[in-house]
């Protein structure tokens, strides 16, 4: 019976452990960050579409320092496109990290937990039985004190 409360103290260990790494995941997950994508998506279109404007300017009829301030501001713009994706990808790639984690430390809960209740309920048993032993033992022994003593001639009952 020690080994197996032993057991169930390290599951339940395990338990608190797993839900404290689940807390600390969920506290590096930025709030606010939903907001903040679609803000940037939003910037990302109106910067491709501002391109495409900028690339559909006829540039012939044009003086060439306007041209050439066109084509730097298209270089800019298409710099800033670049860099935003590859931020995307960074933060794409490390949310589906973060979720990979979480359903990682989910699955090590809910095996943890049922691990745990497997425990919990082998050592109910474990002790309903010892303690109805430990009953019957004590009446046993009850009703072998009360016999001895009548043998000895020691009936204590009263009966007039």
């Amino acid at each position: 019976m020690a080994r197996l409360r032993l057991q169930y103290d390290e599951s339940r260990k395990d338990v608190q452990q797993i839900q404290r790494r689940l807390s600390e995941l969920e506290e590096r997950v930025e709030p606010g960050e939903v907001e903040s994508d679609k803000d940037r998506l939003l910037l990302f279109q109106e910067k491709e579409q501002l391109v495409r404007e900028l690339k559909s300017v006829c540039l012939k009829s044009r003086p060439s320092h306007e041209i050439a301030a066109i084509q730097l501001e298209i270089q800019r713009l298409e710099g800033d496109l670049c860099q935003a994706a590859e931020m995307a990808k960074r933060n794409i790639s490390d949310r589906v990290r973060l979720h990979e984690e979480k359903q990682s430390l989910l699955h090590k809960l809910r095996d943890a937990l049922n691990s745990m209740s497997s425990l919990e309920g082998r050592l109910k048993s474990l002790s309903a039985s010892t303690l109805s032993m430990s009953s019957s033992s004590s009446l046993a022994s009850l009703s072998s004190s009360q016999a001895s003593s009548k043998v000895r001639g020691g009936d204590t009952s009263y009966s007039k």
